[in-house]
């Protein structure tokens, strides 16, 4: 219905999607209320988001947080051209504080960044035919799907992430509600974190991990 109608509401935006973008979910603003309530005491904070598709979630915050500097990478041309338009239309004061970058998660960017947020693929291609239809058919697989059972973008995220976060900083992703335990195990296992915790959603799902860049690395 969203590609019908050339529209997503997302918290206090409506975004234009249309093929070739993932259309936001509600479950994904629960990264948006972690990074405020993280973000609340620092001052003009800088935020990295990869995978920004519409760029939904890089948007809010600049939106709703009138001092953040937001940078937001995107893989796909098709998908990043709908963060620009939206950036565009919905925000044009803001522009200043908004870098669409077209790229591979953090590649082409530098830190330091106070929080790293990510709805990145996390769908593993054994799940395919479990998806409906509407899904399947039409949103992007780019967005969708993932090797190594559904992680290998977070896990790449997960190592390259303390290049990019200052030491404090967060650094919270989006994951499959079965993939809980095995992503807080390899941020545990990774070392350079601290504070790690899954977040359920409504339905008691895990829905995110959210981490800490370690003091000392």
């Amino acid at each position: 219905m969203q590609y019908v109608l050339g529209e997503a509401a997302y918290r206090e935006l409506v975004l234009e999607v249309g093929p070739g973008c993932f259309i936001p979910r509600p479950e994904t603003e629960l990264l948006v209320d972690e990074a405020l309530a993280f973000l609340a005491d620092v001052p003009a904070p800088r935020v990295l988001e990869c995978c920004a598709g519409s760029g939904a979630i890089g948007l809010s915050l600049v939106h709703e947080r009138a001092d953040a500097t937001v940078v937001l990478t995107e893989l796909s041309p098709r998908a990043a051209a709908f963060a620009a338009r939206n950036r565009a239309r919905l925000l044009p004061a803001a522009r200043a504080r908004t870098h669409l970058v077209l790229g591979d998660l953090g590649a082409a960017v530098r830190g330091p960044f106070d929080a790293l947020l990510a709805n990145p693929p996390y769908v593993a291609e054994k799940e395919r035919p479990l998806l409906p239809r509407d899904v399947l058919d039409h949103e992007p697989a780019l967005a969708l799907f993932a090797p190594q059972d559904g992680l290998a973008v977070i896990v790449r995220l997960i190592d390259d992430a303390p290049r990019l976060v200052r030491p404090g900083g967060l650094v919270a992703l989006e994951l499959g509600e079965s993939q809980g335990d095995t992503v807080r195990e390899r941020f545990r296992a990774h070392g350079a974190y601290d504070d790690v915790r899954i977040r359920l959603d409504l339905g008691g799902r895990a829905r995110m991990a959210l981490a800490r860049i370690g003091k000392v690395r």
